[in-house]
C-alpha cells in the first residue's frame, strides 16, 4: 500500500480557504515582519520587524554575555578543527575514518530569537543555531558517546518532563 502513495503529488483537499492561503503567502513575501514559532506553547507570532531587530540588538549588546569580534571567524576555526583532527589521526589518536568529523562547506553559526510571549514585553529567547559550523559533527559525536555515560550514571535528568 506504502509503494502505491504518490508523495510528489500535491494534496488536492488544502486546510485553508483560498482567502486564508493568499493572505499566508503575503505574510511570508513580507518584508517588514518576522514570523516565528513562540517559545512556549506551540503558537506563530508575527513580529515586527523593528521590534525583533531591537530586542536582538538589545541582547546582543549586554557584554556581560557577548563579545563582539570584528570578522568572521569561521575559516580560523575551521583549520583549527582540520590540522587538529589530521594531527590525532597521524598520532593514531583517532582512526582514518575520523575525516568524516570535518564540515565541507562550513558557515558561521546564526543567532536568531524566539519570542517569550508568555512574559511582559514579550523578549525574545537567544538561539544558536551551530548547524553547518565548523564544529558540528564533533558535538554530535561527543554528544552520542558521552549520552551512554551519562545515562548509566545512577543520576541524570534526561529533559524536562523527567526532570
Amino acid at each position: 500500500e506504502m509503494n502505491q502513495i504518490r508523495f510528489q503529488q500535491p494534496a488536492k483537499n488544502l486546510n485553508l480557504s483560498k482567502e486564508e492561503h493568499y493572505a499566508l503567502r503575503n505574510i511570508q513575501k513580507g518584508e517588514d515582519i518576522i514570523v516565528r514559532s513562540a517559545d512556549k506553547g506551540g503558537a506563530v507570532v508575527v513580529w515586527s520587524k523593528d521590534l525583533y531587530i531591537k530586542e536582538a540588538n538589545r541582547q546582543l549588546s549586554e557584554s556581560n554575555f557577548h563579545t563582539k569580534v570584528p570578522d568572521d571567524l569561521t575559516q580560523q576555526f575551521q583549520t583549527i578543527v582540520i590540522s587538529t583532527i589530521e594531527n590525532a589521526i597521524l598520532n593514531k589518536q583517532l582512526p582514518g575514518s575520523a575525516y568524516n568529523l570535518i564540515v565541507e562547506n562550513p558557515h558561521c553559526s546564526r543567532f536568531y530569537l524566539l519570542p517569550k510571549i508568555h512574559k511582559q514585553n514579550n523578549p525574545g529567547r537567544p538561539i544558536v543555531s551551530a548547524c553547518s559550523c565548523p564544529t558540528e559533527f564533533i558535538s554530535k559525536f561527543l554528544g552520542d558517546t558521552l549520552r551512554h555515560i551519562v545515562e548509566s550514571l545512577s543520576t541524570y535528568v534526561k529533559d524536562s518532563i523527567h526532570f
